[in-house]
């Protein structure tokens, strides 16, 4: 059972790097979404890596229809579309690097 359970994000530090964390799963229950729970997890997620040390946070992200909401709150939170592996996912479905640099 989930309760109230509105979303859940996962992050953390990249083994082998000096000052770079992901964010490696970022979920949000549809019967939540734009209410302000997904800025409030990356926020959360972001500020916890930034206050580990970290420089940059890294996100990989598949550049399909089902993640558009997600990599329209990355690019609302400063994140910026570093690079991409084309069919990677499956044929016609890119996987995108996204970085944030914290201030």
């Amino acid at each position: 059972d989930t309760g109230d359970l509105a979303g859940i994000v996962l992050h953390g530090e990249v083994a082998g790097t000096r000052g770079t964390g992901a964010l490696l799963w970022l979920s949000v229950r549809p019967s939540s979404r734009r209410r302000g729970v997904g800025r409030a997890l990356l926020g959360a997620a972001t500020g916890a890596l930034r206050s580990g040390g970290a420089r940059i946070v890294v996100a990989e992200v598949a550049d399909s229809p089902e993640h558009q909401g997600l990599l329209a709150l990355l690019r609302a939170r400063g994140f910026v579309r570093e690079g991409s592996v084309p069919d990677f996912y499956r044929e016609g479905v890119a996987l995108t690097l996204w970085v944030f640099r914290p201030g």
